[in-house]
């Protein structure tokens, strides 16, 4: 009896002095931008590194990592690709842009649910938290039958912040 007593009061000082812990997460992030077509649509988002300052504080901030993605309700075969010539991210304040790649390319593959998608990644993209405009020149393969004209697309992330106060109940539960 005197065992569990201790073992229950080892154990409620363990959760109480790290349920009273709060850590303090700041999220420097961006806007997903969606643009829709005939067929499909094109998805962009910004990701930033995650950094822990100390136990009461982490942060997501630059560099960031870009993933853009094509996807489409249309079967598509393994020979479809999309073709992504001169990406480039404008900072809408400064004006200044950032060469992302000259071109890059990707096959739709089949998603578990049934959508084909196309995926880029470019990561270490070194931005200041602000607006940004993203520019891209896209075209598709002969294979695909969709017309291999080359198609402008401008899309935008605007800036966002968010704080949030995670605790070690939150951590435990997976919140």
């Amino acid at each position: 009896m005197v065992r569990f007593k201790i073992v229950i009061l080892l154990l409620i000082t363990i959760f109480t002095c790290s349920g009273c812990g709060i850590k303090t997460h700041k999220n420097y992030g961006f806007t997903e931008p969606e643009l829709r077509l005939n067929t499909g649509a094109i998805h962009a988002k910004l990701r930033g590194t995650m950094e822990n300052i100390d136990n009461k504080a982490s942060i997501h901030h630059a560099p960031y990592e870009m993933l853009l993605w094509f996807s489409s309700s249309i079967e598509q075969n393994s020979s479809c690709l999309v073709n992504i010539d001169s990406i480039t991210l404008k900072n809408s304040e400064t004006g200044e842009s950032v060469l992302v790649s000259e071109n890059s390319e990707a096959v739709f593959r089949e998603r578990s649910n049934g959508v084909y998608t196309a995926s880029f990644n470019y990561e270490n993209l070194n931005l200041q938290h602000t607006d940004h405009e993203l520019e891209f020149i896209y075209s598709f393969s002969k294979d695909c039958g969709l017309g291999q004209t080359l198609v402008p697309i401008s899309m935008f992330f605007k800036k966002q912040y968010s704080e949030r106060n995670i605790s070690f109940w939150d951590t435990v539960m997976g919140i």
